[in-house]
């Protein structure tokens, strides 16, 4: 494995160590995410631009790697809420 592949692992490793799920006031489960202050109940919300400001502010991405991280980022969570939160459609939940 090259070095740009392993620090981008190590990248989708601290986002999604940092994302938050849980129980919200309604019963939903809601969603932290480091990129932003607001907390979510789908994926659909999350905030691209916000994503890649993050990645770049925090990690020194540019534009193309963080896309290219995102999408292994919405997989994952999607992956956990499926399976560890019982959600059978976390996009449009």
């Amino acid at each position: 494995m090259n070095n740009i592949k392993k620090y981008y692992d190590i990248v989708l490793e601290y986002l999604i160590r940092d994302t938050i799920i849980g129980e919200g006031f309604n019963g939903d489960v809601m969603i932290s995410v480091p990129f932003s202050d607001f907390q979510y109940n789908r994926i659909r919300h999350f905030s691209v631009r916000f994503f890649i400001d993050y990645c770049n502010n925090v990690y020194g991405l540019t534009r193309e790697e963080s896309e290219y991280i995102w999408w292994d980022y919405l997989k994952e969570i999607d992956r956990i809420l499926k399976y560890e939160f019982g959600i059978k459609d976390p996009v449009y939940h």
